[in-house]
């Protein structure tokens, strides 16, 4: 069960398998921010595509097609997680995110592309669901939020990596290179074992207790207390567990008070986090610099954003576990209106048209306006209703 042997501290392994986990995030990561620089190299005269040249509707797809790809991996994520377990799941959903590397790489038209991103979207919404319950179900209540916050931040900085590669290097070289991350993936995910609490529930005790020590970096040399202290964890995770499975679930279930305040506010934040413009903006950022009229190379504008974006991520997982999760998205929210107002704005008085079918038809200042107002809801949203979950275990009842 040794994985490396540096560090004695209780939590390295949890530690060291968040980090090998979100290899996956940091492949997503590049493929979210693939098209930001892509996109200006595929509509461009100098572009490999045997047809031409990409056109607006084509660029549009091209964008689109990784979210419509995460929309699928979401919905069979839990049936994945539920027959397979959630390192297992994860180990599928590097094979998807290697697939659309290697299809952006031998890809001569706009269809093939599309098709590799749709794909590679089946990593990333299923990487959205399981990896946070991965991560939940290895680590312990007074660091489970750092741990958690590294996802977004493995992520956006792989985006910001996409941005500098893309800048710089040759297409063909960048999907070259970023083709090794989910393979790597793949085989470091081959030694860490199950999560304990899906063992438990398949009554594999003893590989169940085996998980558990490794998470909790066990070694023959561990004190009696420590010993001790692992299995008292594991006996009340076992109680909890098999109470949780042997209860049947009915639909009156959903509709408590509890239930439904639990399953509105999970729908609102996917909403808030679909439609508050992050990836849409993302992944077009260089393309929004260039139509708005910056006096800044749209491929630098993208890279000083997304250094930015992964500075802001560094900072909340910093004090994810200090000040709450609740506090700091209400501080993301009010920002973000804020900035997107602005944008709102400025694009308004510019009166640009250039991004792709919505901005076409609507007016870019259109597409920022609905940005920030979603954005404005989420302050509100947020601050009157979204409890504070800093600290609670996950296993009782809140």
């Amino acid at each position: 069960m040794k994985l490396f042997k540096f560090c004695a501290s209780s939590t390295k392994n949890q530690f060291i398998a968040t980090a090998i986990v979100n290899l996956l995030a940091l492949s997503h990561g590049l493929g979210l921010g693939w098209s930001s620089p892509a996109i200006q190299y595929l509509a461009s005269e100098s572009t490999h595509l045997k047809a031409g040249p990409a056109s607006h509707g084509q660029l549009s797809w091209i964008g689109a097609s990784i979210t419509l790809g995460a929309l699928v991996g979401t919905l069979l994520a839990g049936c994945l997680a539920e027959c397979m377990g959630k390192k297992r799941s994860l180990m599928i959903l590097a094979l998807p995110n290697f697939g659309f590397w290697v299809l952006t790489y031998f890809a001569i038209s706009v269809r093939e592309i599309i098709i590799g991103r749709f794909i590679g979207g089946i990593t990333g919404g299923g990487i959205f669901r399981i990896l946070s319950l991965y991560i939940a179900d290895i680590a312990e209540n007074n660091i489970r939020g750092g741990l958690g916050s590294i996802f977004p931040l493995i992520m956006y900085t792989g985006m910001l990596i996409m941005f500098i590669m893309g800048s710089y290097m040759n297409y063909f070289v960048v999907s070259g290179l970023s083709a090794t991350i989910p393979i790597a993936a793949y085989f470091l995910m081959l030694r860490l074992p199950e999560t304990p609490h899906f063992l438990i529930q398949r009554m594999k005790y003893d590989e169940a207790l085996k998980s558990l020590k490794f998470y909790r970096t066990l070694h023959p040399k561990s004190s009696e207390e420590e010993i001790k202290k692992v299995e008292d964890e594991f006996e009340m995770m076992k109680i909890a567990v098999e109470n949780a499975t042997s209860e049947t679930v009915q639909w009156s279930d959903f509709m408590t008070k509890k239930a439904k305040r639990g399953m509105a506010l999970g729908i609102f934040l996917v909403f808030l986090l679909a439609f508050s413009g992050n990836t849409v903006i993302m992944q077009y950022t260089a393309f929004i610099f260039k139509i708005t009229g910056s006096s800044l190379p749209p491929n630098e504008a993208s890279i000083i954003i997304a250094a930015m974006q992964v500075i802001g991520i560094l900072i909340m997982g910093l004090l994810v576990d200090r000040i709450g999760r609740r506090k700091l998205m209400i501080i993301s929210c009010v920002g973000s209106t804020a900035t997107l107002t602005l944008m709102a704005i400025y694009t308004l008085c510019k009166e640009t048209w250039a991004f792709p079918q919505t901005a076409v038809a609507l007016g870019l200042s259109a597409c920022f306006w609905f940005f920030a107002s979603v954005c404005a809801i989420g302050v509100f949203v947020l601050f009157f209703f979204m409890p504070e979950t800093m600290g609670k275990d996950l296993l009782a009842d809140q």
